[in-house]
């Protein structure tokens, strides 16, 4: 009888000491978002204006087939961001009368890169020969805070098919330059003494969703990725406590890795013991803590503090 005394005791102690399993699980959003405990810490989805240059003291900035010296023009921007997600931006732009080819934007981290982002809007939605600020509000795009990024723009090489982008001669905007090119964008030239008019929108927060289900074996927690992008180098923290005896106590951290669109990446913690657990998760810079009751091998989820 000793024996399977202390033989369950080591066994007690075994699973109470037992690593995180991390484990990729594939399902759309709306498996996602049907966990018994759920917090999202996407807590605004309105985005806010980041950068902007809106003065314009120079007309021609051509798009297009300009008629002086009747090559194709591309104009692009770079600007420096400060937002973690980009999510539309706004160009100050007008188009010539026999103008028909829709206007397109891009976004890339390099002007000879692939495109982040794109978005075209038909030559209808701008004005003619009256310069007004027109939306490009594309797929939202994760970007590094700081890092240089480019707006691109261009139309259809054809005849009397030219648009207008405003100027500014004085260098207004000090993180960032204009780039010019006559030849669908295999060179470039850059200037650093002017830019365009430009505005960009963003938001800081990315739409993480942390799951947790009702009743599981182990501590389970759910990653969901809420966002049209793959969500990287984001980090974590959960630090289990209580338990009887605190043999339960542990703490796990380290890269969740990549979540694509739309897809979560799943944790489970094994634990065996009997009594009240809190639960800690951090994300980045986010906490929620949430409250449990171990039975054996089964975690019962209790609740969530309001967000």
């Amino acid at each position: 009888m000793k024996k399977w005394i202390a033989l369950a005791i080591c066994c007690f102690i075994a699973l109470c000491t037992f690593e995180a399993a991390a484990f990729p699980i594939e399902n759309d959003s709306e498996s996602i978002f049907s966990w018994g405990q759920k917090v999202n810490t996407n807590r605004s989805r309105e985005d806010e204006l980041d950068q902007a240059q809106e003065e314009m003291n120079w007309p021609l900035g051509p798009v297009g087939r300009f008629p002086l010296g009747d090559v194709n023009y591309s104009l692009a921007q770079s600007f420096t961001p400060q937002k973690k997600v980009l999510t539309r931006v706004e160009l100050y732009i007008e188009r010539n009368g026999t103008t028909t080819y829709p206007y397109v934007v891009a976004i890339r981290d390099d002007l000879f890169g692939e495109d982040l982002t794109r978005i075209s809007v038909p030559s209808t939605q701008v004005e003619i020969e009256n310069f007004s600020w027109v939306e490009f509000d594309f797929t939202d795009i994760k970007l590094t805070v700081n890092q240089t990024y480019w707006i691109v723009s261009y139309t259809a090489n054809e005849t009397e098919n030219w648009y207008l982008w405003g100027l500014n001669l004085s260098d207004p905007y000090p993180c960032g330059e204009v780039a010019a090119s006559i030849d669908d964008g295999k060179t470039w030239e850059t200037n650093d003494t002017v830019d365009l008019c430009f505005r960009t929108y963003g938001r800081n927060e990315y739409n993480l969703e942390i799951s947790l289900p009702r009743i599981s074996f182990g501590v389970a927690v759910n990653f969901g990725n809420g966002e049209e992008f793959d969500l990287v180098n984001l980090t974590y923290e959960i630090t289990i406590e209580g338990g009887l005896l605190g043999l339960i106590n542990t703490t796990i951290g380290g890269d969740i890795g990549n979540i694509p669109s739309r897809l979560f990446i799943g944790f489970n913690i094994p634990v065996f013991g009997l009594g009240p657990i809190s639960v800690s998760i951090t994300v980045d810079d986010i906490t929620i803590i949430t409250n449990a009751f171990v039975i054996g091998f089964l975690v019962i989820q209790v609740g969530i503090p309001p967000t």
